[in-house]
């Protein structure tokens, strides 16, 4: 009989913890007894462990070695040993250690002195790396970092804090680091010595200006809070430094040195007086005044410092008072002046620098003034009316110094009878024309005479009482009822090539109802033709409604004629313009051209224009020609806006005169619509023409010329706008 003594198995206990890196190989020992021998089985986490003779072998001993180290096979190791007697376990803990690895590197920064800058930086690693920093390879103090995260605050920046920065992580598996720059951008510090420079002109003037920073700055400069426009005469230097050459008094004033670069900017400011010597801004000049009138003579002189001024009469110095004064512009003014006040006025300007004369001569204009009159002379017959004259002189003052000679006749008349002459019988004026018996095509018309009885045994009248003469022998016509022309030229700098204007005429109660249309208008000044309705007046004068037995243009000149106009605005814009107006065609519509050419007030396309009625005065100054002009008024948006037009009308002789020295059109009713997309400017508006309320008379500025058919112009007027 055998005895079998059997053991179960016991495995030998070391170090529970183990310690190892990722890459590396590592052996778990198992050491067991027992009888039978055990059989070592090896778990992971519970979970038994399969050889596979590349990442897991089991030798004989039992020992466990693992290949190529991962975080992942960190984990609970157990050794499992059995027989039939038994089992043991044995669990042991393998920690697989990570060397650190940067995952968010700090950036490269530039810095403005005295900012503040933040560098970041973190890492991965088993165990949790810790985070430390170095510049330029010295220890930089920090707080410790968090969950393998640090930032560098740096605030308040000095140049020190300049240099390379490197993030060190570190843990029992390894290090890593990274660097990166931070570079301190100093801002520019500016030094203008000479704050305040008092200089003659002509003399060369250096600014200077010191200036530091990092990167070096860009210095340029200001005067008066403007920049410097550099040449020959005023240079700045490589060193910043500003030369003014041939120095004046422009040059004065406020000059500011401006340094800038990446961190900021810094300025400097000096003073510049330029001094000079009087001169004159402004001369007295030769003046003429009339007696008793106010003369002034300016002067104005400049220079630095600030010139005084006075005035000499001859060489004596004026003291103002009574009719004399010295204006706070320092102008001389003498009052009521007086025929004594002619002389050589002298105004002197000085200052620290010296002094400068200047004279003007002062003529005082006397008008002339008659004597009394003369006796009368004899009468001129020694019967029936004569005459008698007497005459006066004008020298009771003599016009002096280019005075108005004597105003009135210096002869006088007056009839005078010494007896009555016999007195035969005089026809009396030929009385006016009747009417003619048609208005168009041939008629009669006649007139009448009476004559007065002789007187003093004086013969009877000869000749006939009555007379007869044909009248209208031009042939009926029809006013045309449409016109249609084109309109070109330049406004405002801007080509008009295409321009056309149609027009209907419908006769109403209340004068010619127009309705035109302006096509083909540029989009850069459609609005700028609201308000030019007079390049429409080919229309509305040719085809105006006649009242009171005036004639519109078209019984006038039968629809050809040329006409010049002018316009001129408030704000100073003036547009000239020239109608050729050709007569009516074969189909009865009245055809012209139109050029225009000038500037107009700049209004925007959306302006509301409001053209109020207006009149216009037509003047016959000719056998063949016509004047005319207008003031007028016009509100844009809510503002009033005055303008004036004035027209020179030439036309055939062969049509005669008008059957008025002076008619007047009226213009009224007026309507502007505009259509920007179809480049269209519509006019609605009524015409009429009369006689004026003078129509027989020259207005003023016009005489009526020896036959009494039109008016002269003593000096045909420009309507001017105020």
């Amino acid at each position: 009989m055998k005895l079998v003594v059997q053991v179960p198995p016991m495995i030998n206990r070391d170090t529970s913890l183990l310690t190892s890196t990722v890459g590396q190989s590592y052996n778990i020992p198992c050491d067991t007894s027992g009888i039978p021998p055990p059989v070592i089985t090896w778990l992971k986490d519970s979970r038994q462990i399969i050889p596979d003779n590349r990442k897991y072998t089991v030798d004989i001993n039992g020992t466990l070695s693992i290949n190529d180290l991962r975080a992942g096979d960190t984990g609970s190791y157990t050794c499992m040993a059995r027989n039939v007697a038994g089992r043991d376990l044995y669990d042991r803990t393998l920690r697989v250690q990570v060397p650190p690895s940067i995952r968010q590197s700090p950036l490269n920064k530039e810095v403005i002195l005295n900012g503040r800058f933040i560098l970041k930086c973190g890492a991965t690693g088993i165990p949790v790396p810790t985070i430390t920093w170095t510049r330029n390879g010295e220890p930089v103090q920090n707080r410790a970092s968090y969950h393998g995260r640090s930032r560098l605050i740096i605030r308040n920046a000095i140049e020190q804090d300049a240099g390379m920065y490197t993030c060190i992580a570190k843990n029992p598996a390894g290090m890593d680091t990274v660097s990166v720059s931070v570079v301190m951008k100093v801002p520019p510090r500016v030094i203008v010595p000479d704050s305040e420079r008092v200089v003659t002109v002509a003399e060369t003037v250096i600014l200077s200006c010191s200036v530091g920073g990092d990167p070096l700055p860009d210095i340029y400069w200001t005067k008066n809070g403007r920049s410097i426009q550099l040449g020959n005469r005023i240079q700045q230097l490589a060193n910043g430094s500003l030369v003014i050459f041939d120095s004046t008094s422009s040059d004065a004033g406020d000059y500011k040195c401006v340094a800038t670069n990446e961190a900021g900017s810094s300025e400097g400011v000096a003073t510049l007086s330029v001094h000079e010597p009087p001169m004159f801004k402004i001369e007295p000049t030769n003046t003429t005044v009339v007696e008793g009138g106010v003369m002034t003579m300016d002067c104005v002189a400049e220079g630095e410092p600030q010139p005084s001024v006075t005035w000499q009469r001859g060489w004596t110095e004026i003291v103002p008072g009574g009719r004399i004064a010295i204006l706070p512009n320092n102008s001389l003014r003498i009052f009521t002046v007086q025929l004594s006040d002619t002389g050589i006025y002298r105004c002197k300007a000085s200052n620290s620098l010296g002094k400068t004369l200047i004279e003007a001569a002062l003529a005082v204009m006397v008008h002339g003034q008659y004597s009394d009159w003369s006796d009368w002379n004899p009468c001129s017959k020694s019967c029936g009316t004569g005459n008698q004259l007497r005459t006066r002189e004008c020298n009771n003052p003599p016009p002096t110094n280019g005075g108005r000679y004597c105003q009135g006749p210096s002869l006088d008349n007056r009839t005078c009878v010494v007896t009555e002459c016999p007195v035969p019988g005089d026809w009396s004026e030929w009385g006016l024309w009747s009417e003619c018996s048609t208005t168009c095509d041939e008629g009669v018309q006649d007139r009448h005479r009476v004559c007065n009885i002789p007187l003093f045994g004086g013969l009877p009248c000869v000749g006939d009482r009555d007379e007869v003469v044909k009248c209208s022998v031009q042939p009926c016509y029809r006013i045309p009822r449409k016109g249609e022309g084109n309109l070109v030229g330049y406004i405002n700098n801007i080509d008009l090539t295409e321009g056309r204007i149609t027009a209907l005429a419908t006769p109403t109660a209340d004068g010619t109802y127009i309705n035109a249309t302006i096509d083909n208008i540029p989009p850069e000044i459609s609005g700028h033709f609201q308000h030019l309705i007079s390049v429409l007046n080919p229309i509305y004068w040719t085809l105006s409604q006649e009242v009171g037995g005036a004639s519109n243009g078209f019984r006038l000149t039968d629809g050809k004629y040329n006409r010049e106009t002018q316009v001129q605005f408030a704000t100073g814009e003036i547009l000239k313009m020239n109608h050729y107006v050709t007569g009516v065609d074969r189909n009865g519509v009245l055809k012209f051209d139109i050029i225009v050419s000038g500037s107009v007030p700049e209004l925007p396309v959306d302006s509301e224009v409001y053209l109020y009625p207006y009149t216009e005065d037509y003047i016959q100054t000719g056998p063949t020609s016509l004047y005319s002009h207008s003031s007028r008024l016009m509100r844009v948006n809510g503002h009033m806006l005055p303008y004036a037009w004035n027209h020179t009308i030439s036309y055939d002789q062969s049509h005669g005169v008008m059957p008025y020295l002076v008619q007047k059109l009226t213009t009224k009713d007026i309507n502007i619509k505009m259509d920007q997309d179809r480049q269209q400017l519509m006019f609605t508006f009524t015409s009429q023409i009369s006689p004026d309320t003078q129509s027989n008379q020259c207005p003023k500025g016009f005489i009526l010329n020896n036959g009494g058919s039109f008016c002269t112009g003593l000096l045909l007027r420009k309507v001017t706008v105020i």
